[in-house]
């Protein structure tokens, strides 16, 4: 899937959800998903129910972050969830090469294990507000 899909999904004010396979027919085979271009909330929602759209990235392996998740400028919040591992057999890692800015929205980061985080991860853009990081 392309990031101008999916930043087009967000900007409209849609959550999106993308999540790989399960049911493999090859024994022990784990699919992962790598954000490899930014992708970036930039309009201003439309409606009070479109203010705060979630992406969520959920791999039956791992979920790498190398390139920036963002909501910029007043396009609202953006809330992320990172599930690595999703088929639980203990094979699968989050791992954050890359910012993530949500401008008040959660993270919620759950996996077999913890990958490198290299990267960093802004929930408010104020002292006064912001969301939740969950692991």
């Amino acid at each position: 899937m392309l990031n101008t899909q999916i930043n087009s999904a967000l900007d409209a004010g849609t959550s999106v959800t993308i999540q790989t396979w399960s049911g493999n027919t090859v024994s022990g085979t784990d699919n992962n998903i790598t954000v490899s271009a930014p992708i970036i909330r930039t309009r201003p929602p439309t409606t009070p129910e479109a203010s705060s759209v979630t992406l969520t990235l959920r791999a039956t392996g791992s979920v790498a972050i190398d390139s920036n998740i963002s909501s910029a400028g007043t396009s609202g919040p953006l809330n992320i969830v990172l599930s690595a591992d999703y088929d639980q057999n203990n094979v699968g890692s989050v791992s954050v090469g890359a910012s993530i800015v949500t401008r008040g929205g959660n993270v919620e980061i759950s996996g077999a294990s913890l990958g490198s985080f290299t990267g960093n991860i802004q929930t408010s853009t104020s002292l006064s507000g912001g969301g939740t990081v969950a692991g």
